[in-house]
């Protein structure tokens, strides 16, 4: 499984911006920027693209990494998990031969479309949590 990284923190140094002034920028809640920060959660493409936007950046790639993160055999202990970070790679669908019939296809389009979709759903619950857990601490502070 891969998860997306954002070098956040070099963006903000970059831009000469705070974690609140971030927060205000994109509408995301400073603890959600502190947790990408510090590698707490996995990164929202709607979080990158704002970022993209807000600050002219044409090539995000730049600040952003995947790991791999890989259970490990149970020798190493169930609770342990073992990151390696991925060079240069994003998580794609990959095909290993031609669909063989045009039902092959249309599975895998289909496939294609259904993890596009989730994807989407994701990040969209990810903003939601993320305003929640912002609105808890507002509650409490």
């Amino acid at each position: 499984m891969k998860t997306r990284r954002l070098d956040l923190q070099r963006i903000r140094q970059e831009q000469k911006v705070t974690q609140l002034q971030l927060s205000e920028l994109t509408g995301y809640p400073q603890s959600f920027i502190s947790q990408i920060e510090r590698g707490k959660v996995s990164v929202p493409m709607s979080f990158i693209k704002k970022l993209g936007e807000e600050f002219h950046i044409d090539n995000m790639d730049d600040y952003v990494t995947y790991i791999d993160i890989t259970k490990p055999n149970k020798s190493a202990g169930v609770s342990e998990l073992v990151q390696a970070p991925v060079q240069d790679q994003k998580p794609e669908v990959e095909v290993q031969q031609e669909p063989s019939t045009s039902t092959e296809k249309a599975t895998i389009d289909r496939l294609v479309e259904l993890l596009e979709r989730s994807e989407q759903r994701n990040e969209k619950l990810e903003k939601e949590v993320a305003s929640l857990r912002a609105e808890i601490e507002a509650l409490k502070g």
